[in-house]
């Protein structure tokens, strides 16, 4: 196998090269992850976002909880309402 010699302004060159490939490469894979990503909707909240939803304080969700008015999932770590327990509350409440 023959060896290459490069000069210093060769690798240099390569390095710059092999920089802006890079580069290049990384925008256009982002480009199209993006171009294929299509958010989710959200099946379901927080307390946080819920009492935002709601236009309450975060404590009157909690209590709404508690009193079983406002039911959530205890499955993870934090509680999540769903979706249509919000739009269930708020057909109620009205």
């Amino acid at each position: 196998m023959k060896k290459l010699k490069l000069s210093a302004s060769d690798v240099q060159i390569a390095i710059a090269v092999a920089g802006k490939l890079e580069s290049f490469l990384r925008t256009a894979i982002r480009e199209e992850l993006q171009r294929e990503t299509v958010p989710l909707p959200r099946l379901g909240y927080s307390l946080k976002e819920t009492a935002v939803i709601l236009g309450v304080s975060y404590a009157s969700v909690y209590r709404l909880n508690q009193r079983g008015e406002l039911k959530c999932s205890n499955a993870l770590r934090h509680k999540i309402v769903p979706r249509a327990e919000i739009v269930r509350f708020l057909s109620r409440a009205l």
